[in-house]
């Protein structure tokens, strides 16, 4: 009777020895996931609270669509960025910045500014873009006018000629400003591999092209397109890009070195094709490179200026003041407190030294 009770009480020992094990695991893992969960949830309130600061004060841009004449547009929102300078901005519904195109109003001009980032001037406040500083000054002079500041950021001389019928119907100017600067007659506009306007070489001539980029339709993509427009995430895209080409940067090119990709018979081309949409037209080159006092003009300048020249067309170079604000006033014409002197895109002064030499040949032209 003892052996059979010391045999049934180790048997019961030892059945329940797992059970035991097993009981202590799941609490274990309850608290493992639950701690995990913890951690997921925590890290996803502290983005979302980091996406609401950055779009409020630091870094907020509405994504580009599809237009169904102008290609690729911004999409209608409100700008913020700190990145360089500080730009609080509204995106009309059709990529202008600024409010809607109203409707034509007797005894009032209109014009019409066109161009890549240094017209759409996302650095600066709205009042401070040399558009707007511009139309001031006609208007100081007692000529109303209304301003359209169809800048897009990107945009290349391919841009400007496919986008150019279009903005012509939809805003009907009585003079267009047309901006080019160092690079819009570079290789990228005769990209045909980069998806949207480009300019084709064809043995009756040059014409323009256009690409439609594929649209994303379906709701896996809709999600990714929502995710690729969060600011957290552009924010990251953009700082793995630029540590890419630091890495990939070759040595500098000097400028005896650099190839020569302007072509002056496409340069008059375009500036045809341009007068055939705008009428009445300004063609404004802004330079790159403002940080020499030299006044050297570049190939794409020259050609520029001469194709303005047989045409007809007034021709506007920023080259002289900018080396003239420089040598004078010993002020940069770009350049932010939160990037480097003479880097980049306009500043106020910049800004406010386009708009006077502007507002001399608007009131000139009109």
């Amino acid at each position: 009777m003892s052996r059979h009770g010391v045999f049934h009480q180790a048997s019961h020992v030892d059945a329940g020895t797992p059970d035991a094990t097993h009981c202590g695991q799941v609490p274990r893992f309850r608290r493992s996931m639950r701690a995990c969960l913890s951690w997921i949830a925590a890290v996803c309130v502290a983005l979302l609270a980091w996406e609401a600061i950055l779009q409020a004060v630091y870094f907020r841009l509405p994504p580009d669509r599809p237009h169904r004449v102008l290609g690729t547009v911004t999409a209608p929102g409100t700008y913020v960025s700190m990145q360089e300078g500080f730009c609080r901005a509204r995106i009309a519904a059709d990529g202008l910045r600024g409010a809607d195109t109203p409707p034509s109003r007797s005894g009032e001009y209109r014009l019409l500014f066109v161009g890549d980032s240094f017209t759409e001037a996302l650095q600066v406040p709205d009042r401070e873009t040399f558009a707007e500083r511009a139309g001031v000054l006609v208007r100081s002079k007692g000529m109303p006018v209304y301003v359209a500041n169809a800048g897009h950021s990107g945009a290349l001389a391919a841009t400007l000629l496919g986008q150019a019928p279009a903005y012509a119907s939809m805003v009907a100017p009585d003079i267009t400003i047309v901006q080019f600067r160092s690079g819009s007659f570079g290789p990228e506009a005769y990209s045909a591999g980069k998806k949207g306007y480009y300019i084709n070489r064809t043995p009756r001539g040059p014409e323009v092209r256009y690409d439609a980029p594929p649209r994303l339709g379906s709701v896996d993509n809709a999600l990714l397109n929502w995710l690729r427009t969060r600011s957290v995430v552009r924010l990251a895209r953009l700082q793995v890009k630029r540590i890419t080409q630091r890495r990939q940067a070759g040595p500098a090119v000097t400028a005896s070195e650099a190839p020569d990709p302007v072509d002056p018979a496409v340069i008059r081309w375009a500036i045809k094709e341009l007068k055939r949409s705008y009428d009445r037209m300004v063609v404004l080159y802004i330079p790159t490179d403002c940080r020499s006092r030299a006044v050297a003009s570049a190939p794409d300048e020259v050609a520029l200026r001469s194709a303005c020249g047989e045409i007809g067309v007034p021709f506007v170079s920023m080259r002289s003041a900018f080396a003239a604000c420089l040598d004078r006033r010993h002020a940069f014409p770009n350049g932010f407190d939160n990037t480097a002197p003479g880097e980049g895109h306009l500043n106020q002064v910049g800004h406010d030294l386009v708009a006077h030499e502007l507002a001399s040949a608007i009131a000139r032209t009109l």
